[in-house]
C-alpha cells in the first residue's frame, strides 16, 4: 500500500500545481480510445467548470515530430492524459522555456524521466505498480479533479471506473480499489455480479447476447441471427407482442437455459469452458438518467466506438457530461462499429495461424488500423484462443505496418513483456513502440514489414520457450 500511498500523494500534489496555474492558458492532448476519452473528457468538464482558457486535441497515433509540434501550440501548461510516457525525450526537447508540463499516464517508461521541475509525470509505473493492470488514465484524472474540486463533484470518479473498465483493469487492489471505494461512499457507483450477456439489463435479450464480445464467442458474437437461433431452440420467448422482451425480463429459469446453451455452443468451437467463467462484476451507476451509460461497460463501448469511427470529439463530449444531441449521434455509430468488428473478427478467424503458443493474423487486407486495437482484445478474450499471445498487423494509412499485441495476464507474471518486445524491435527497424507487459503496439515503415511480422512473431515464441524451460526445470 506504501506504493499506492506515494501516487496518490503525486496525484495530489498535481492538483495543487494546477490550482495553482488555473489562470493560464492550457492545452491538453489525450488518446481516443475509451480511457483516453474518459481521462480527457474528466479535464475537460474540469476546465470548463474552473473557467480555464484551454485548447484541446485529441489524436490516435503520435510520433516525437507529433509532440514537438503540440508543444508549439500557444499554452502555458500543456498537459497530456493517455499518452506522453513513452515521448518523454520530445516533451523534454520541445517544451518552451517558463512553460509547464503534466503527463497522466500509466505505460511502461522507455527512458528515467528528465529531471526538470517543468515537467511533471504521474504515472504508477514510477511507484513499482503495473499501470497495465492498475492506475489507467481515467483513474488517475478522476482522483486529480477530485482532489482539485471542494463541490462534491463526484462525476469524474464514474467516469475513472469507466476508463477502468473499457481497459481491462481489476478494482481488487491498489489505486484503482482506492477509486471505487472511493465512489461507493459518494454513492455514484454500485456493483453486482452477473453473467458478462446480462449485463445490458434494457437491450433486448438476443442483442445482450450477440453483442458480448468480451468473452468473445465464436459464431455467436457480433452474429444477431445465432443469438435469435440459439435462443428460440430453448423455448425462450424473444417477444412479448408487437416489441422485444428485454433481459430485465428474464425469468432466473430462463436465464439458466441460456447459460447452459452458451456454455454447450461455447465448448463445441473447442473451448474449455464452465458457466463461472462468464460470471462478471458490473458497475452501476445509479444518477444516470439515461440507460445506454448507466452500466460502465456499456459507458466504455460507446466511448471505444467513437474513437474507432473517427468521431472522437462526440466521445470526448459525451465523457465530459454531456447527453441530447450528442448521444444521439453516438448511438448511431455504435451500431457501424459492432457491424465493421463482427465483419473484421470473422475474416479474421479465416485467417489466422498459430505458432507454438502465438495467434498471428496479418489483416493488412482487411483490418482497419482504428480496429486493430478492438479486434485484438476481443479475441484475447476468447475462451478458443485462452493462454496466447494475440499480434494482429495492419496497414497505416500512410502505407506503413501497424501491430497491436495482447498477452495473458500469466504469462506476464513470469517476465513476458510485450510493451519491451515491440519497443525493441520497432526501433530497431526505424519504428516506435512500446506499451505494458499484456497489451503494447508499434508502427514501422513499410520498407520493413515482412521483417517486422517475422521478428516480432519469433521473439514472442522464444520468450514463451523460455518460460516454458524455466517451469520445467
Amino acid at each position: 500500500m506504501k506504493n499506492v500511498q506515494r501516487l496518490i500523494d503525486s496525484l495530489q500534489d498535481a492538483a495543487k500545481l494546477l490550482l495553482d496555474l488555473r489562470e493560464e492558458r492550457f492545452a491538453f492532448l489525450t488518446h481516443y480510445d475509451a480511457d483516453g476519452l474518459s481521462s480527457g473528457g474528466i479535464m475537460l468538464r474540469s476546465a470548463v467548470r474552473m473557467n480555464m482558457d484551454f485548447c484541446f486535441r485529441i489524436t490516435a497515433d503520435l510520433t516525437r515530430q507529433d509532440f514537438q509540434d503540440f508543444l508549439r501550440t500557444s499554452a502555458d501548461v500543456y498537459l497530456f492524459t493517455d499518452l506522453g510516457t513513452g515521448h518523454l525525450d520530445a516533451v523534454d526537447a520541445g517544451i518552451p522555456d517558463g512553460k509547464t508540463a503534466l503527463i497522466l499516464d500509466h505505460h511502461q517508461l522507455q527512458h528515467p524521466p528528465p529531471e526538470r521541475d517543468e515537467i511533471v509525470l504521474v504515472n504508477p509505473e514510477l511507484h513499482d505498480i503495473d499501470g497495465g493492470r492498475d492506475g489507467c488514465a481515467a483513474v488517475l484524472a478522476a482522483l486529480l479533479a477530485f482532489f482539485m474540486t471542494d463541490d462534491n463533484d463526484s462525476y469524474p470518479l464514474r467516469l475513472g471506473v469507466v476508463g477502468m473498465v473499457a481497459d481491462m483493469q481489476k478494482a481488487d487492489d491498489g489505486v484503482n480499489r482506492f477509486l471505487l471505494d472511493l465512489a461507493e461512499k459518494e454513492g455514484t457507483v454500485k456493483r453486482r455480479t452477473d453473467f458478462a450477456f446480462f449485463r445490458l439489463a434494457n437491450a433486448p435479450i438476443h442483442k445482450a447476447l450477440c453483442w458480448t464480445d468480451t468473452p468473445y464467442i465464436p459464431d455467436l458474437s457480433g452474429r444477431e441471427d445465432t443469438a435469435v437461433s440459439l435462443l428460440s431452440s430453448q423455448g425462450i420467448s424473444l417477444r412479448d407482442g408487437n416489441r422485444w422482451r428485454t433481459v430485465s425480463e428474464l425469468t432466473q429459469e430462463e436465464k439458466e437455459q441460456i447459460v447452459r446453451v452458451v456454455v454447450e455452443h461455447t465448448a463445441s468451437k473447442g473451448a474449455k469452458i464452465r458457466s463461472s467463467d462468464f460470471m462478471e462484476t458490473t458497475y452501476v451507476f445509479p444518477d444516470e438518467a439515461e440507460s445506454s451509460l448507466a452500466v460502465a461497460h456499456e459507458f466504455g463501448s460507446l466511448l471505444n466506438a467513437c474513437g474507432r469511427m473517427r468521431r472522437a470529439e462526440l466521445g470526448l463530449l459525451l465523457a465530459a457530461g454531456s447527453r441530447g444531441e450528442v448521444l444521439l449521434e453516438v448511438s448511431k455509430l455504435v451500431e457501424e462499429k459492432r457491424a465493421k468488428v463482427a465483419a473484421q473478427l470473422e475474416e479474421a478467424r479465416k485467417s489466422f495461424y498459430v505458432r507454438e503458443g502465438v495467434m498471428v493474423v496479418d489483416g493488412r487486407r482487411f483490418i482497419d488500423e482504428n480496429f486493430a486495437g478492438t479486434v485484438s482484445t476481443v479475441l484475447s478474450k476468447s475462451p478458443v484462443h485462452h493462454g496466447q499471445v494475440i499480434l494482429i498487423f495492419t496497414d497505416t494509412a500512410d502505407g506503413g505496418l501497424k501491430v497491436s499485441s495482447r498477452a495473458p495476464v500469466p504469462l506476464t507474471d513470469q517476465g513476458f513483456n510485450l510493451g519491451r518486445i515491440l519497443s525493441k524491435v520497432a526501433t530497431k527497424l526505424g519504428g516506435e513502440g512500446g506499451g505494458h507487459k499484456m497489451a503494447a503496439g508499434a508502427t514501422i515503415p513499410s520498407e520493413n514489414a515482412e521483417t517486422a511480422i517475422e521478428q516480432i512473431t519469433q521473439v514472442c515464441v522464444e520468450e514463451l520457450a523460455r518460460i516454458e524451460a524455466e517451469n520445467a526445470g
